[in-house]
């Protein structure tokens, strides 16, 4: 792949930039979120305004970081970029796309938040006994991925068309994700995550 002398890929070439993207999602694909950063950067050097590139550059970081005591600033990292991602795609997304956009992202998000909070359901289930109230560390993580739902349904402009099967499978995503985790809080907590499914 040709680069200038920066490390940046020639854009006036549209072959090479949708090669760019073809290598970054299939790095994705792979659980390669390094490599799938790298060329999410080139991208963004070149469209700082792209919205895949911006997200999944995000994504991919926050994916990659498997150290526990950052998981939770990872989710709040996360949290942020949705709303800057979603104005990205209504200012510079043809109409036509961004559904498919929209789409792309809740998917994503619902994907990165199962995986991240099975563990806290495993670690609960494997030491409930001696546990009172879910561990402080273990109770900030739930609320910062279920938050995660909420910006994302407040975020999404919600007047396009077909905007009624978006917002069914996000309300649908987040109450699961809501009864998996009030089944394991003793009822002391289970208000602070309830607080969340609003419709």
């Amino acid at each position: 792949m040709q680069t200038n002398n920066n490390g940046m890929f020639r854009n006036e070439d549209p072959t090479q930039r949708n090669r760019m993207f073809i290598l970054a999602r299939q790095a994705v694909s792979n659980s390669e979120y390094s490599e799938a950063r790298r060329y999410y950067d080139l991208l963004l050097a070149e469209e700082p305004n792209n919205w895949e590139a911006y997200y999944f550059d995000t994504l991919c970081w926050a994916l990659e970081n498997s150290d526990p005591e950052e998981e939770e600033n990872c989710a709040v990292l996360l949290n942020r970029a949705i709303p800057e991602t979603i104005q990205l795609i209504v200012q510079y997304e043809k109409p036509q796309n961004q559904i498919n956009a929209f789409d792309t992202i809740l998917h994503t998000i619902n994907t990165y938040i199962r995986y991240k909070t099975a563990s806290i359901e495993n670690y609960y289930q494997e030491n409930r006994r001696y546990l009172g109230l879910l561990p402080g560390w273990l109770f900030r993580k739930t609320e910062a991925y279920g938050s995660i739902y909420e910006t994302y349904r407040n975020s999404v402009p919600f007047r396009f068309p077909n905007a009624d099967n978006i917002l069914s499978l996000v309300n649908d995503y987040y109450q699961r994700y809501a009864d998996s985790h009030m089944r394991i809080m003793p009822s002391r907590q289970r208000r602070y995550i309830i607080r969340y499914i609003r419709y």
